[in-house]
């Protein structure tokens, strides 16, 4: 019989020897589904420990698909099958999935953010499935080697459309969307507040002293949304001439070379305003390259705002003034979140909303102005 005492003095923490003596019991049979466990007051009591130890214990093995809680009349074993299934894999798991073209494009930043997943998924015991799929291949398949039951949980990083939603939904699988393009009503999500985000980075463009500031990036989307927003805000009139929509078909993500198009489109018309606010590092990137080709420079003819922060190995230049958040953390947040649906199910949908930040850099500046000058008047300037 395993050891059924808890020992402070040991390295493992005391909820997870709580955790393992409960799952043990389940194993046995001392448990049995449907029955109900002692109660938290009790457990702390039998094994000498705290209230918030066992609580973290009990919560855990909630999330985990051991346990569930019935408000007002305790805690209770899980279903036969689901128990077995628990036990018989030794493991539980969650699965990151992404689209490849979401992928490609934006492989350093989703990088940091799987980075984010992973620890959090290791603190509490879980082991991380990394999938990406083809554009077209549904997320849950009967074919696929390593099917949507297989796993505790799902994050589907990126877009994901209403009919696959609708699949998870009638599976019964706890999911979350991460950073989609759009929000689904009734579903939950955690994505990055880029309406705020284009404010922050229009707001610091017009303090610089910038009076003409264009837009690349996609129609339909809150980054747009709050550029404009911001122009009204500030007494300026949006000019058509300085915006660039980029045409980017399927689900992929606008990348290096939507920006040098957008920029090209850009200069045939001859309206290139004196500060760009464009979607991400890698469309900027190729805003860059454009500019610098042309023989614009960068920040003194055109200051160009970016987003994300992604690690492109110093290929801009100048270094790229940038919206960003802690993607690592971001992550954390997602596995949170998901977390909490695992225990309860029925609980309503939620969008979590997470905040960028103003990154300055050497590719902005006051019209004309060098980079130090321009950074020492707007200091403190999006924080």
């Amino acid at each position: 019989m395993a050891n059924e005492s808890v020992n402070s003095r040991l390295p493992i923490p005391i909820p997870q020897q709580l955790k393992r003596i409960l799952i043990e019991k389940v194993r046995r049979g001392d448990y049995i589904p449907g029955e109900r466990i002692p109660a938290e007051r009790t457990l702390s009591e039998t094994y000498g420990i705290s209230r918030i130890s066992t609580r973290e214990a009990l919560t855990e093995l909630i999330a985990e698909g051991y346990l569930y809680r019935m408000p007002g009349k305790g805690t209770f074993v899980e279903r036969a099958d689901q128990v077995a299934r628990k036990l018989e894999r030794g493991a539980f798991s969650v699965a990151f999935v992404i689209r490849k073209s979401w992928y490609a494009f934006a492989q350093a930043g989703y990088t940091r953010i799987l980075e984010g997943v992973e620890r959090a998924l290791r603190s509490r015991n879980y082991r991380l499935v990394f999938l990406i799929k083809e554009d077209e291949e549904p997320v849950r398949h009967d074919s696929d080697r390593a099917r949507t039951a297989d796993y505790d949980g799902l994050i589907l990083v990126g877009p994901t459309s209403e009919l696959q939603v609708s699949d998870l939904q009638a599976a019964r699988v706890p999911f979350i969307l991460l950073d989609p393009p759009v929000p689904i009503a009734g579903v939950n999500c955690a994505s990055m507040d880029y309406f705020d985000a284009s404010q922050q980075a229009v707001r610091y463009l017009a303090r610089l002293g910038h009076r003409e500031i264009g837009y690349i990036g996609t129609e339909r989307s809150e980054k747009y949304r709050g550029h404009l927003e911001a122009l009204r805000g500030l007494g300026l009139n949006p000019d058509p001439r300085f915006v660039q929509f980029l045409g980017v078909g399927g689900v992929g993500m606008p990348g290096y070379q939507h920006g040098r198009q957008a920029i090209e489109e850009m200069l045939k018309r001859g309206a290139i305003p004196s500060a760009m606010h464009v979607s991400n590092d890698l469309v900027a990137l190729g805003v860059l390259d454009v500019l610098r080709r042309e023989g614009r420079r960068v920040p003194e003819d055109v200051s160009v705002v970016g987003y994300d922060d992604i690690d492109i190995h110093g290929q801009a230049d100048p270094p790229l003034t940038t919206m960003r958040t802690d993607l690592e953390e971001f992550g954390e947040i997602g596995v949170q979140r998901l977390f909490s649906l695992m225990e309860k199910p029925t609980d309503r949908s939620q969008n979590i909303s997470v905040r960028l930040d103003l990154l300055i850099r050497s590719s902005t500046s006051r019209p004309g102005r060098p980079m130090a000058e321009a950074v020492a008047s707007v200091a403190g300037v999006g924080r």
